[in-house]
């Protein structure tokens, strides 16, 4: 890892602190923080996800397992998904899938290099 992408991280990390203590004053909210590794891997992330969510629960699950356990632990829930160094919008695609759709007062964070690419997440 390189310098730099070292304190992109620690900044996100800085970050995400603030936000989710702005986004939890009124209500609890189910919250998780990951970092995009390459290779990439849709599962990996989802179960990253549930690890913050369930670290008792995520266990040695399949990739479906996961994708089921991340969508449960999520809906009807308000929460906030910070995604960190998203490079393409086929990622952004494998992941969002997997996530219920946002209720009023959910967020999804995006981190990324390329214009391109958070204006296609936000089109969610």
């Amino acid at each position: 890892m390189t310098k730099g992408s070292q304190h992109g991280k620690d900044l996100t990390q800085s970050r995400f602190g603030s936000v989710v203590a702005t986004f939890s004053s009124s209500v609890p909210a189910t919250r998780a923080c990951v970092t995009i590794v390459r290779p990439f891997d849709s599962t990996e992330i989802l179960r990253s996800i549930v690890m913050q969510l369930d670290p008792q629960g995520s266990g040695n699950l399949d990739a479906d397992s996961i994708a089921s356990k991340t969508t449960g632990l999520l809906d009807g829930k308000k929460y906030l998904i910070v995604l960190d160094d998203l490079s393409s919008t086929a990622e952004w695609d494998a992941i969002i899938q997997h996530l219920p759709t946002l209720e009023t007062a959910s967020r999804i964070i995006v981190t990324t290099r390329l214009e391109n690419i958070a204006r296609h997440c936000s089109k969610r």
